[in-house]
């Protein structure tokens, strides 16, 4: 368990697995500082709540893979038999979206001059590369790439 303040708030997190807060944590925050009396209490309780979480997580992910699994393999199958890149990489997209309950699957590469380069959008033939939402979406997807993780956001949107 860690605890500090910031600001006017008292913070206190734990782990949702042992000792791992890369895996997430439950954090809560507080106007004033718990008593110390009652501190052994709440951090019991909240590590209880993580296990909650961390057990919530993993009935998720089985169920992601009693449902979408089955799907994933289908899809790869599938785009071994497209005809193009161009092709593959539309029919990877679309695809995604019912896999990942998603609204919008992007793909991007970067490109020998190691800039990214926004390939394709579900949902989406054609779109303006010069448009706010085009380059707000290769800027995320140069954030992913230069850090090596997935982007999950919930604000762009993409003109049909």
């Amino acid at each position: 368990t860690l605890m500090g303040i910031s600001g006017s708030s008292h913070w206190y997190a734990t782990p949702l697995r042992t000792a791992s807060f890369a895996k997430g944590c439950l954090l809560v925050t507080l106007k004033n500082a718990v008593p110390p009396a009652a501190l052994p209490g709440m951090l019991e309780l909240m590590a209880a709540f993580s296990q909650v979480l961390a057990l919530r997580q993993m009935a998720d992910l089985e169920q992601f893979l009693d449902h979408r699994w089955e799907k994933l393999q289908q899809l790869c199958a599938t785009l071994l038999d497209a005809s193009s890149d161009s092709d593959g990489g539309k029919l990877l997209v679309n695809q995604l979206v019912p896999i990942l309950g998603a609204a919008r699957v992007s793909l991007a590469h970067t490109t020998s001059f190691g800039s990214v380069k926004l390939e394709t959008v579900s949902g989406t033939p054609t779109f303006d590369r010069n448009s706010k939402t085009v380059r707000t979406l290769t800027q995320l997807a140069a954030s992913s790439f230069k850090s090596r993780n997935p982007s999950f956001v919930s604000n762009v949107r993409i003109p049909s």
